[in-house]
């Protein structure tokens, strides 16, 4: 929530702070067991096709790393989280998995300080940024259509 006020207002306060909790609760579970569902259906059905259970993994992964942002800034709920973030990253892959690949692993690497208090807070701010630029890239790339960005690309040059 808090994270979703920053990307579209440029800002939040510790009022908002309260209200907060439980918002997309409901959103979160739904999309957890959906995901699990489908996760067990394919365990059973791939279970003696192991290469192609990683591939499985490997494309829920991708086409679903959208799932936040649909979430907190697409007012999507149950399996249309699901639709539209495949949606999503198929029609703007090229633009949102390199960020994905680069923003994560440099969070996580920020929880790497060996003083637990210090690990916290650099991977809470780390996640925080990681979360406003993923939404931000998000708003830019839900907004427009790769034509439209390279026409408003050329004509500004």
């Amino acid at each position: 929530v808090l994270v979703g006020h920053v990307v579209r207002d440029g800002r939040t306060t510790l009022r908002e702070v309260p209200g907060s909790f439980g918002v997309y609760l409901g959103d979160v579970l739904t999309f957890g067991f959906l995901l699990w569902a489908l996760q067990y259906v394919a365990a059973i059905a791939l279970a003696d096709l192991s290469y192609l259970t990683i591939v499985f993994e490997l494309a829920v992964i991708v086409f679903l790393s959208a799932v936040p942002e649909e979430i907190y800034l697409g007012g999507e709920s149950g399996a249309a989280i699901f639709v539209e973030s495949y949606r999503f990253v198929a029609a703007n892959w090229i633009e949102w998995l390199p960020a994905t690949a680069i923003l994560l692993p440099a969070a996580v690497a920020a929880g790497a300080i060996p003083v637990l208090p210090l690990a916290v807070l650099a991977s809470g701010f780390a996640f925080g940024a990681m979360f406003i630029v993923r939404g931000l890239l998000f708003v830019e790339l839900s907004g427009s259509s790769r034509r439209a960005r390279e026409f408003q690309r050329r004509a500004a040059s």
